[in-house]
């Protein structure tokens, strides 16, 4: 974030200038010049207003953000083939670094290269550094921080031998260390401090149609014992059928970036789409959680695991398309102090859906168990030509303690060749039908309201060098 007069001057002529002494990448023709305007009014006083200035080999942002009468607040950034600066957004080895066993078989994330690129949405800046790339696409040298959280710096390696790709990645970090908690007996431990030291690496290769993906990192740190991780991913694509498998393990001593701990101790999942037969298209997709230690006990430890079982069925009828989705979940813990006691509590959720050309409706219905009770949805999206809307009505009663609670959302877009223009309405949490009642009831506090609209303005071709 900048506030200073001289750094927005700054970052007004990197805007201006370097844009037409930039290069186009690999010498192949790219997108032409393009000016980007974007702006948000929402309901919280919020007001954001971004330009963005794109042209082959470069993009450059900058962010305005000004927030219930505070000052406002400026945010910059830019991206080229070997620098890139301001909000950024990771990719590959560092997102599994920051979140491993989270993902499920099938994602892309599996396949995705190592990077860090320039985050250009309005959501407040999660992340900003500078990344540098002496070999674009090869070499790159990072360090950004977030709110609140002081740097992280390292490099990344990436290598291309025919079908196989090679990456490597070290990160250095010092996670704050959190204050005392009142209950001292916690798991996972609070992280001590001190500096941690990540090193990962992955190898993924095509075979015949198979795609192989294989990562291990492991941490260690100045008051932390060491620890690792390792997930392998296969999946594999023909016409309309995919198969996809992914398990990895987690040992007790590894840490995010962060300083995170507690994290799934072993993940596998199986997901399967068999392509059509007849009228009918299956999909299913299986996995299976454990995360043992990760909850606090007042009275010695406590073992969790989680079971989750999930299909969906497609089933095309004339111009129209049922879908039937459902999900099945077995949460168990056991005391250490009582091996004996187990208490399982069983959930799950179940959605038909109907999609035919120009209106889709959902209806959907899920049991939380006791904590979350049960809820039902309801959901109607409609698009022809360039204007689209839905709308969206949830209930949820059973709850242990509370009433009957509904949650409404809306969103319509009209869309041209030039831009579009947007408004969304929704809920910021379940309300409680008594509260809307009552003079006030802070019913705009309780709601979340944004109007915004984007527009695009080709610059001219005669200005673009070559």
């Amino acid at each position: 974030m900048v506030r200073l007069r001289p750094a927005l001057g700054l970052i007004c002529l990197l805007c201006l200038f370097l844009p037409f002494t930039a290069r186009p990448d690999g010498g192949e023709p790219g997108p032409l010049p393009l000016l980007l305007l974007r702006s948000e009014l929402r309901a919280s006083r919020t007001v954001l207003v971004q330009t963005a200035l794109r042209r082959p080999g470069l993009i450059c942002v900058l962010d305005a953000r000004r927030q219930d009468g505070e000052v406002m607040t400026v945010r910059g950034g830019l991206e080229s083939a070997v620098l890139t600066a301001g909000p950024l957004k990771p990719k590959g080895l560092l997102r599994l670094l920051f979140r491993p066993l989270c993902y499920r078989p099938g994602s892309d994330l599996f396949q995705e290269d190592t990077d860090l690129r320039l985050d250009r949405s309005l959501n407040p800046c999660r992340r900003a550094g500078l990344l540098l790339e002496p070999l674009p696409g090869h070499l790159g040298l990072f360090s950004f921080s977030s709110p609140e959280k002081k740097a992280k710096s390292g490099g990344y390696l990436c290598l291309g031998l025919g079908e196989v790709r090679l990456e490597a990645l070290a990160l250095t970090s010092r996670p704050e260390q959190p204050e005392q908690a009142e209950e001292w007996l916690s798991l996972p431990a609070p992280y001590p401090g001190g500096r941690l030291l990540h090193l990962g690496a992955r190898a993924g290769c095509a075979v015949s149609g198979w795609n192989l993906n294989l990562f291990a990192a492991v941490c260690g740190g100045e008051r932390t014992p060491p620890g690792h991780t390792a997930q392998l991913a296969v999946a594999r694509r023909s016409g309309g059928k995919k198969l996809a498998l992914a398990g990895g393990i987690c040992s007790p001593g590894f840490l995010t970036p962060d300083g995170r701990g507690g994290l799934p101790r072993l993940r596998a999942g199986i997901c399967a789409c068999l392509g059509d037969r007849g009228p009918l298209r299956v999909r299913g997709l299986a996995e299976l959680l454990l995360k043992p230690s990760g909850q606090a006990c007042a009275v010695g430890l406590r073992r969790e695991y989680r079971e989750e079982l999930s299909a969906r069925l497609l089933l095309p009828v004339r111009d129209a398309v049922w879908r039937l989705e459902g999900k099945a979940v077995v949460e168990s813990a056991a005391e250490q102090e009582e091996p004996a006691h187990l208490s399982t509590a069983v959930s799950g959720e179940a959605e038909l859906a109907r999609e035919g050309p120009g209106l889709a409706v959902a209806l959907g219905l899920k049991n939380g168990g006791q904590d979350r009770g049960n809820e039902l949805g309801l959901e109607i999206s409609s698009r022809r030509g360039g204007l689209k809307w839905s709308a969206s009505l949830e209930a949820r009663a059973g709850c242990a303690g509370s009433s009957a609670c509904l949650r409404a959302g809306g969103e319509v877009e009209l869309a041209r060749k030039d831009g579009r223009f947007y408004l969304r309405l929704s809920c910021r949490d379940w309300l409680d039908p008594g509260r809307l009642t009552d003079a006030g009831a802070g019913l705009i506090e309780l709601t979340s309201l944004t109007l915004g609209w984007e527009t695009r303005a080709p610059l001219p071709a005669e200005r673009v060098l070559k």
